[in-house]
This record gives structure tokens, sequence and C-alpha cells, in this order.
């Protein structure tokens, strides 16, 4: 159930991805996307049940991260590849930058409401802290002077 659930959420969103013409547009839109999915009462919960028996079957854990963080990096990779050959943003290593992204701004309030800090849910504030990781995830890879081409 949990593996299918994962596939079938994903492959919608890698039917959808956003391209809105702003990376930053793009990324918020598909992280809202992600955390109103990921955040409801029973995906929390089964990453709960996955976190608590993953010593007893590796196997589980080891496919749920297959099919939820490494497919839901390659959702990330291909916004930013996209931004990258637009010039709006300058990133060598869009796979590293990927992981990057999900970590801070998927899985921080994930794993913040799987072990109980905060309720599970998309709330306004969840979406606020969303915000301003994406803002300041993009304010980061930016392209700099040096990078440039000269006028």
């Amino acid at each position: 159930m949990i593996l299918t659930e994962i596939h079938d959420r994903l492959n919608a969103l890698e039917q959808d991805i956003p391209d809105l013409g702003n990376i930053t547009l793009d990324l918020v839109v598909l992280a809202e996307k992600l955390l109103s999915w990921m955040l409801s009462d029973v995906h929390v919960a089964m990453e709960r049940v996955v976190l608590g028996e993953a010593t007893r079957f590796p196997a589980l854990a080891n496919k749920v991260y297959e099919f939820g963080f490494i497919r839901t990096t390659k959702l990330v990779v291909r916004v930013l590849q996209r931004a990258n050959e637009k010039g709006e943003i300058a990133v060598s290593d869009p796979d590293f930058a990927a992981e990057q992204f999900v970590s801070a701004v998927i899985l921080s309030p994930f794993r913040r409401a799987a072990l109980g800090i905060t309720e599970a849910g998309y709330t306004p504030e969840i979406a606020e802290r969303m915000d301003r990781s994406v803002n300041l995830f993009v304010y980061g890879c930016r392209p700099s002077v040096a990078d440039s081409p000269s006028r």
C-alpha cells in the first residue's frame, strides 16, 4: 500500500511538473503539491511506521527511499535543469542541488510532523516557511557576476 501510494502520486506529479517561466514559482508550486500530499495524517503515519520498522524491514525502507526521495529529487532536477538552461540559476550539479532542496524544503517539515514536533497538515505556517526556504535556495543558486557573460 505504501509503495503504491508513492508510485501513483509521483507518477501524477511527473506528468505535471510546473513550468511557469520562473524558477521560484515553479519550485513553490512543486513544493506545495508535495507538502500538501506528504503532510496528510495518513502519510505522516505511514512514515512513522516505516521509520519504526526500518531495521526489521530494510528492504521496505530502501524501497520507500527509492520510490520517494530519489523520484522526488528527479522531479526537482528537471525544474533546476530547465532554469539552468535559461540562465535563471547557475548550478553545476543539479542532482546535488535537488537533494539539498528536497532535504531542506520537503523533508524537514515532513520529519517534524513524523516526530510529532508539529501537527500533520499543510498549514499557513508550513506554507510561509516553505516560501522562505524556496527563496533562500533560489537566492543561493543565482548566477554570480563572475558567471555572467561580458558585455
